[in-house]
């Protein structure tokens, strides 16, 4: 993630680019074993598990400074 861009690699599937603009909303939710989860809605909901993310407390500091995310885990 940047201040301009998302780039959502997913396990299986192709690389995508998405911009801020196509953004929905982005919420937290429980994800397996007690983990939580970032869904990010965009034409697609994109899982990021936290657990799993380098830097994941810079990446909600910057959701939250683009507005999207109103909550800490």
């Amino acid at each position: 993630m940047s201040d301009n861009e998302i780039i959502y690699y997913p396990i299986i599937g192709k690389v995508r680019t998405y911009s801020w603009n196509d953004v929905k909303e982005i919420y937290y939710k429980s994800g397996l074993r007690g983990h939580s989860r970032l869904v990010i809605e965009t034409d697609k909901k994109l899982y990021m598990d936290c657990e799993m993310m380098k830097n994941c407390g810079e990446i909600v500091k910057l959701i939250m400074k683009k507005g999207y995310l109103k909550t800490n885990i």
